[in-house]
C-alpha cells in the first residue's frame, strides 16, 4: 500500500526533513556566524539567501540529467546532508551541511510539483502534520539538539524510509508537467505559504505561548487542524471551480485573511489559519492547462526559485529589523506575506480547474497521528504533580540570559543550560532572552521545553518584541501567584525590553515577589544607554513600590558603580553579590568574562548567604545563583 502512495510519502518526508535543516540552517546563520565567526549582521546576507538562490538550478538539474536522476541527486543529497548533520557535533559542518540540505530539498520539491500535483498538495500537508507532530513529540527540541539517542534513532528510520519511497518513486514513469510562464504565476506564492506555515500556523511554540496552553493541547489543536486542511485541500478547489469568478475570489481572499490574523494574536484564527491554508495550497498548485513533457520544467522551476527567494527575504527581514533599521517592521512582514499570498491565489483561482483528488490516504494517515498528543496528554495527566521544595528550605534564585538557547561556540546550549540550571538547585529562575518558537532558534518553545525538562511546572512570560516569542521569563518550582508583565521605554531602540514579576508562594508565610527583568544594550544617536537604562529603571521601580520581600534579577547590561546601578541600590535594594559573593562576579562575554552586568537583587529583609556563577559556553552569559533566608 505505501508503495502506491510512493510519490506522496516521498514529498511528505522530504518537507519534514527539509524543515529540520531549515532549523539548523537559521540558527547556524544568525549565532554560528555572528556570534562565534564575529560576521557582521549584513555579512550574513548572503549565507542566508544563497541556498534559496540555488533553488533556481533545479530546471538545469532536470534539463542535464532528465528527471530520474535529477530527483536521484535531490533525494540523495538531501538524504546525506541530514545523515551528517545528525551525527556531527560541529557547528560549523552542520552550517554547510544544512545549506546543502535545504538546496536539495528545494530541488527535490520542484520536481515533484512539476512530477505530482496531488502527490505535492498532500505530501505537503502531511508533511506539516508529520513534522509537527514528531517536534511535539520531542517537546519541540530538534532532533539533532538532543542528548539522548532516540532522536537520533527516528531521524535514522525517516531516512531509510526516505531513501525506499525515493527509489520506488524513481523507478516508476517519471513525466513531468509544463506549465507555461502564465499559469505558473500563483506559484510565486508558495514560500510565501511556507514563511506563515513555519512562522505561525504549525509553531508550536506560537500557539502555546498565545492561548496559554500546554505543549500536549497545543499539539492536538495543530494535528486535528492540520487534518482539516487535508480534507479541505480535497473538497474546496472543487466547490470552487462550479462558483462565478467573483465568488472564488471572496473565499479565498477571507482563506488569506483568516491566515494573516493568524499573526495578529487571535487564539482559534491560527487553527483556522492552518485549515484555511490547506484550500490556498491547492489553489496555488493547481494545474489545470499543464501539459506532459520530458525535461521543460523552466517556468514552474523559475518562480519556485523566485518564491523562495521571497521565504528567505520575509524570514532574513524578520529578524534583521531586531538589529537593523529597516522600512518595515516586524509585525509588518506578515501583512507583506499576506498581500502576495491574496494576488496569487486570486490568480489561481480565476483559472482554477479541479476534480476531487485522492485524500483518503494522506487523511487517515494524519488521523494516526492524533496518537502522539492523545498520548502526551495522557502522560500529562497521570504523571504526579511534582511537590514544592520544603517551607524551610533556602530560596535558591538564579538569573540567566540564555542567548536564545544558543551557546557562544555556536553550538545550540539548550541542554547544557538546562544541566546548568539542574545541578544549581535553583527554586526559581529569571529567563531573558528566552525564545518561544522563532524559527532563527530552532522553532523550540523553550520555556514548555525548560519546565518539562527540569520539572518546574510554573511559569510567567512577558513578550518584549514585536510578536509574542521572545522575552523575559520566570520558572519556579513553587507556585506563582499575581503575575504582571510590562514593556519598558524603548527610546529609539529597536530591540524591546519588559520585565515580568510573581509572587512565590514558598510556603513558609509571607509570599516573595520576583522580578526578571533585561536592560537594553545599548544607545543610539538620541541617548545614551545610561540614560535609556535611567528610563527604563524608573518604570520597574514605581511598579516595585518599595515592597518588601521583593528580588529583582536580571542582565541589566551595566557593571558595579555606573551610576545607574547606584540608582537600584539607592531605592532600597541590596546587592546580593556584595553580600554573598566572592571575586568579581564577572558574567559576561563567556568566551573572555569582563563585565558583571547580570545580577541579582533583594531587599534587606531578605538575607543572601551564597552567591557563585556557573562557567559555561551554553550561552553568551553565566548564570548567577543566589541562596536567600527569607
Amino acid at each position: 500500500m505505501l508503495r502506491k502512495h510512493a510519490p506522496l510519502l516521498t514529498v511528505t518526508l522530504a518537507v519534514v526533513l527539509g524543515a529540520q535543516q531549515i532549523r539548523v540552517l537559521f540558527p547556524s546563520i544568525g549565532w554560528y556566524l555572528r556570534d562565534t565567526e564575529q560576521l557582521g549582521v549584513t555579512d550574513l546576507i548572503p549565507y542566508a539567501l544563497a541556498p534559496f538562490a540555488l533553488s533556481l538550478l533545479a530546471p538545469v538539474l532536470v534539463w542535464l540529467f532528465r528527471p530520474k536522476i535529477a530527483l536521484y541527486i535531490a533525494g540523495i543529497g538531501l538524504f546525506a546532508a541530514r545523515l551528517l548533520e545528525q551525527i556531527t557535533l560541529e557547528p560549523n559542518i552542520d552550517l554547510w551541511t544544512s545549506m546543502v540540505g535545504v538546496i536539495c530539498f528545494l530541488w527535490l520539491l520542484t520536481i515533484m510539483l512539476t512530477r505530482d500535483r496531488n502527490a505535492f498538495v498532500f505530501g505537503v500537508l502531511l508533511g506539516f502534520a508529520l513534522d509537527t507532530a514528531l517536534k511535539g513529540a520531542a517537546r519541540t527540541l530538534e532532533f539533532s539538539w538532543m542528548q539522548s539517542p532516540w532522536g537520533t534513532i527516528v531521524v535514522l528510520l525517516l531516512l531509510v524510509w526516505f531513501v525506499y519511497m525515493l527509489i520506488v518513486t524513481a523507478r516508476s514513469t517519471t513525466t513531468l508537467h509544463h506549465l507555461t510562464l502564465r499559469s505558473a504565476l500563483p506559484l510565486l506564492a508558495i514560500g510565501t505559504f511556507f514563511f506563515f506555515e513555519w512562522l505561525i500556523l504549525n509553531n508550536q511554540g506560537w500557539q502555546a505561548t498565545v492561548n496559554g496552553w500546554s505543549l500536549s493541547l497545543t499539539l492536538l489543536f495543530l494535528v486535528i487542524s492540520n487534518i482539516a486542511a487535508i480534507w479541505l485541500a480535497a473538497y474546496g478547489p472543487v466547490w470552487l471551480s462550479t462558483k462565478p469568478f467573483w465568488l472564488r475570489a471572496i473565499v479565498v481572499l477571507l482563506a488569506v485573511l483568516v491566515i494573516w490574523q493568524s499573526s495578529q494574536l487571535l487564539s482559534f484564527v491560527i487553527v483556522l489559519g492552518t485549515i484555511a491554508a490547506g484550500l490556498v495550497l491547492a489553489v496555488l498548485v493547481d494545474d489545470g492547462d499543464s501539459a506532459e513533457t520530458d525535461r521543460n520544467i523552466w517556468a514552474a522551476g523559475i518562480v519556485l526559485g523566485i518564491s523562495w527567494l521571497l521565504f528567505a527575504g520575509l524570514a532574513l527581514m524578520y529578524y534583521m529589523a531586531l538589529e537593523l533599521a529597516l522600512p518595515l517592521a516586524m509585525s509588518d512582514l506578515p501583512v507583506v506575506a499576506a498581500i502576495i499570498l491574496a494576488i496569487c491565489a486570486v490568480i489561481g483561482v480565476y483559472r482554477l480547474d479541479a476534480t476531487v483528488s485522492d485524500y483518503t490516504f494522506p487523511l487517515a494517515a494524519a488521523t494516526v497521528l492524533l496518537i502522539i498528543p492523545i498520548l502526551l496528554l495522557v502522560i500529562d495527566l497521570v504523571s504526579p504533580q511534582p511537590e514544592p521544595p520544603s517551607a524551610d528550605k533556602p530560596l535558591t534564585v538564579m538569573t540567566y540570559n540564555i542567548h536564545s538557547g544558543m551557546g557562544i561556540d555556536g553550538a545550540n546550549g539548550l541542554e547544557r543550560i538546562a544541566d546548568n540550571i539542574e545541578a544549581s538547585g535553583a527554586d526559581v529562575v529569571g529567563f531573558q532572552e528566552l525564545s518561544r518558537g522563532w524559527i532563527l532558534d530552532g522553532s523550540v518553545e523553550m520555556l514548555g521545553w525548560m519546565s518539562h525538562r527540569l520539572d518546574m511546572p510554573y511559569m510567567a512570560f512577558v513578550p518584549t518584541v514585536d510578536d509574542p516569542l521572545w522575552g523575559n521569563a520566570i520558572l519556579s518550582k513553587y507556585p506563582l501567584d499575581n503575575v504582571e508583565t510590562g514593556l519598558l521605554p524603548s527610546l529609539g531602540t529597536l530591540i524591546g525590553r519588559g520585565f515580568v514579576s510573581a509572587e512565590i508562594d514558598t510556603g513558609s508565610g509571607e509570599p516573595v515577589l520576583f522580578y526578571s527583568t533585561h536592560l537594553q544594550h545599548k544607545g543610539n544617536d538620541d541617548y545614551t544607554k545610561e540614560e535609556i537604562h535611567f528610563a527604563q529603571l524608573e518604570v520597574i521601580l514605581d511598579h516595585w513600590n518599595n515592597r518588601p520581600h521583593t528580588i529583582l534579577v536580571g542582565d541589566f547590561n551595566a557593571e558595579p558603580d555606573w551610576p545607574q546601578m547606584e540608582l537600584v541600590l539607592d531605592s532600597g535594594f541590596v546587592d546580593s553579590w556584595a553580600e554573598a559573593g566572592n571575586g568579581p562576579g564577572y558574567t559576561a562575554n563567556a568566551r573572555d568574562p569582563q563585565h558583571r552586568i547580570d545580577w541579582v537583587f533583594h531587599t534587606p529583609d531578605i538575607t543572601a548567604t551564597d552567591a557563585v556563577n556557573i562557567e559555561s559556553v551554553a550561552s553568551d552569559h553565566f548564570p548567577v545563583v543566589v541562596e536567600t533566608n527569607r
